[in-house]
């Protein structure tokens, strides 16, 4: 059942549960672009918005440029958000309720290229971006560039790394493109891959996120309506595949890392147990366009009902729903 539902100004694509919400209500981030009617620029929001039996905003930041991903720092003290003008930028997160984002600081636009996805590496102040250009960078310090390498290519064409994921354990990250490949990194030996996946996704590769306590576990997925669970030891073969009703755009384990959330486009939303081998405990299809953001709400769950915050895009909706846990 929907507990909460509420329409974005702008088009919904990125979704994230503050790891520091008040204690009575959930606190909920959600990046938005739109492109401006007859041009190629984009106008972008960041709006933090709180549940509890409805959705109320609390902040509006506004900018000349879409937001395409935003992740918040391990400690959960700082957002990185990735922008469509080739940006990514640090804000200040606390539990105020009037403005609880700050400005902290914002790397160099770059012309030509939109930044796709980001997550914060090892050491804990590095933000690592995934471009359509097919490079990833790493920023550090005050967002300066301290890592820059070709990524990805198909036929000798720049191909888009939709996709970076970094382990919070070890300094690894794993990035997915548009050429259907995934390539694991060690950042103490680029611009050298450590290992690349082919052949095992059959289109692009759009999700990614290592697990919240077993350190060589991984789920990635896929335009291929699949998500796959990998060993980072061995990665010549997935340890599962598991069909969802759609494209995937962003996976998220849950916190105890027994069950794995899909955006799954097209297809709404799902639930994965891997335990179960892959079984689908629940699918959402309230959504009436494309499924992109998804996140776990731990304030409004309890040991056998768990809720969940998703968005989706043209229909610029977000709804708070509950799943029952058997």
């Amino acid at each position: 059942p929907i507990l909460a539902s509420f329409r974005t100004p702008l088009d919904a694509c990125a979704l994230e549960a503050f790891p520091q919400s008040p204690l009575d209500r959930q606190r909920l981030l959600c990046g938005c672009y739109q492109l401006r009617e007859g041009t190629q620029d984009r106008d972008g929001e960041l709006l933090v918005l709180d549940v509890v039996n409805d959705v109320r905003v609390v902040q509006s930041v506004t900018f000349e440029s879409g937001v395409t991903d935003a992740k918040f720092s391990p400690g959960g003290d700082y957002v990185a958000i990735s922008k469509s003008t080739g940006s990514a930028a640090v804000f200040a997160a606390t539990e105020a309720d009037a403005s609880p984002l700050r400005l902290d600081k914002e790397s160099t636009p770059e012309e030509g290229c939109l930044y796709l996805s980001l997550d914060w590496a090892l050491p804990e102040e590095a933000v690592c971006v995934s471009k359509s250009n097919g490079e990833v960078d790493i920023f550090a310090g005050e967002m300066q560039l301290v890592h820059n390498w070709s990524a990805h290519t198909h036929m000798g064409v720049p191909a888009e790394v939709w996709i970076v994921a970094c382990s919070k354990k070890d300094p690894l990250l794993v990035s997915g493109a548009d050429d259907s490949v995934m390539k694991l990194w060690d950042l103490r030996c680029l611009p050298t891959p450590t290992a690349v996946v082919r052949n095992m996704h059959n289109a692009g590769v759009t999700a990614a996120q290592w697990h919240p306590t077993e350190r060589h576990l991984l789920c990635s997925g896929s335009y291929d309506e699949s998500v796959r669970i990998w060993d980072t030891r061995s990665l010549k073969a997935p340890l599962q595949c598991i069909e969802t009703p759609g494209g995937v755009w962003r996976v998220k384990w849950h916190p105890n890392g027994n069950l794995v959330l899909v955006a799954s486009m097209y297809g709404g939303v799902c639930v994965a147990d891997p335990s179960s081998g892959g079984q689908l405990l629940t699918t959402f299809d309230e959504h009436e366009s494309m499924a992109y953001g998804v996140d776990w709400c731990p304030r409004l769950s309890t040991d056998s009902v768990f809720a969940v915050a998703s968005c989706s895009f043209y229909d610029k909706a977000l709804h708070v729903w509950h799943m029952q846990v058997t």
